[in-house]
Order: structure tokens, then sequence, then C-alpha cells
């Protein structure tokens, strides 16, 4: 889609800086963390942890806090196969992963947390509280 040649789709910057295919070959090549380092984990996101973990560092140093916070759920689309990943009925994307997010009104991401099933141990805590485990 960034590599389209037509105008209403295509951009600019991105098809200039960097080919389509170069863009896949890194993509396919790209990991994050050593898989021989987390073979007995049971987080199902091992993979992405680490980069999480960076981001939220980041998301924590920039943030200014606004007056109006929203804690709302997100889906990223992906169609590969994951045992995180979800299928929801009747959403505009139907198949991926959830995410849990704290962002202001302006759309500034505080943190996340990517959904990965259910607890362990089953919590008896209300809806209204989910903001302090995102937290």
């Amino acid at each position: 889609m960034y590599w389209s040649l037509d105008e209403d789709v295509g951009v600019d910057v991105v098809s200039k800086a960097m080919s389509r295919n170069r863009f896949r070959e890194i993509k396919r090549n790209l990991h994050l963390v050593n898989n021989n380092d987390f073979s007995n984990t049971t987080d199902k996101m091992f993979k992405l942890r680490k980069l999480s973990d960076i981001l939220m560092k980041k998301f924590n140093q920039w943030q200014v806090f606004h007056e109006n916070l929203s804690i709302d759920e997100s889906m990223v689309k992906y169609y590969g196969h994951h045992s995180a990943k979800l299928f929801i009925r009747g959403k505009p994307v139907r198949f991926g992963f959830k995410n849990w997010v704290v962002a202001s009104s302006s759309g500034y991401c505080y943190c996340f947390d990517i959904y990965c099933g259910k607890a362990a141990t089953p919590t008896t805590a209300p809806l209204s509280t989910i903001w302090k485990q995102i937290l």
C-alpha cells in the first residue's frame, strides 16, 4: 500500500526511502530476542515483550498528562498464526491481537497491554479496576 503508484494511496516519502522488496527482506529477518533464551517461558508475547517495555519507558518519559484520559480496548489486525490471536465477531478488525490502551483525548498513548488470554488465577475484582493492571 505504501509503495502504490496511485496518488491517493501511495506514500511518496516511504517509497523514496526504501523499496518494497528491501522492506520485506528486513521484516522477514528481523528478530528482537534470542529464541534459545526463552524456551521455558509461559508468556505468549515473549518475542515482543522487550520491545513493548522499551516503548512503555519512552511513552512515560515524554508524557504530559491531559485532563481527559481514556482506557479502551483496540485490535491490531493480524492474519497469521499465533496463540494469542483473537476472533471477535462484529468488529471492524475481526482477527488480531487485543490491546488495552490508556490514551489522552489528543491520541497520545500513555501505556498499553497486549491481551494474552485468561489469567491463570481468575480475579474477582470489578471491571473498573482494570486500569490498575494496565498501569
